[in-house]
């Protein structure tokens, strides 16, 4: 068995600052210096700034040379932004300009939180992700859904391939989860926007016995 994947965290950072993912969320995390960006999770790289610090970079056009060196660095750059209660209107074209360059120009996506603990949440999501076991709820609270037709379409979603859109049109076509799941491959190939990989994907999730460790194509 491999070892644990960490989340390398910057050794220049103020440690404080990951004191909820680490004492709270109780992930692995190793302070170590980076070249690139604050935080890594495996091929994925997040570059934290505050609201003063990223319009800094921006004027001091330091902020896209960073873009650049993400962009060639990782497979997975994300820039959050913290402390984003207000933006003082007079910055705001230069704020918001940014973020949009950001996004079109490098394919960075750029992300706002409150403060330091929904970072560390955020780290935490993007850490379950990576390693394929979500975290737990007792940390990182899943909202359960509070109508049968919202976890109707979440059961949906759990399919690879099929979206909220596609899960809905479903629903909305068959009406109950039981009837789509009483459909042929081709039956489900035959629906709009579902291709027959897709379909394939959901007729086995209903028809395959559990236990088989069968996997998603």
């Amino acid at each position: 068995m491999g070892a644990q994947m960490k989340i390398l965290v910057d050794s220049r950072e103020p440690r404080e600052r990951y004191s909820f993912l680490t004492d709270v969320l109780k992930l692995p995390v190793e302070f170590r210096y980076l070249e690139i960006g604050d935080v890594v999770i495996g091929d994925w790289c997040i570059e934290a700034k505050t609201v003063r610090g990223f319009i800094k970079d921006v004027m001091d056009k330091r902020l896209f040379r960073q873009a650049i060196e993400l962009v060639n660095g990782y497979k997975h750059p994300v820039i959050v932004i913290t402390e984003l209660p207000m933006v003082l209107e007079k910055y705001r074209p230069i704020f918001y300009g940014a973020m949009a360059s950001l996004m079109v120009r490098f394919g960075i996506p750029v992300v706002s939180v409150l403060d330091d603990r929904t970072y560390n949440m955020l780290i935490g999501y993007i850490y379950s992700q990576v390693v394929g076991k979500p975290t737990s709820s007792s940390t990182l609270p899943f909202r359960r859904p509070q109508r049968i037709s919202e976890a109707q379409v979440l059961m949906l979603q759990c399919i690879r391939g099929l979206g909220r859109k596609k899960a809905i049109q479903l629903l909305e076509k068959y009406k109950t989860i039981d009837r789509i799941a009483s459909l042929s491959v081709h039956e489900l190939s035959r629906v709009s926007g579902i291709s027959e990989r897709i379909a394939n994907n959901i007729w086995r999730v209903f028809h395959s016995k559990y236990g088989t460790d069968e996997v998603f194509e």
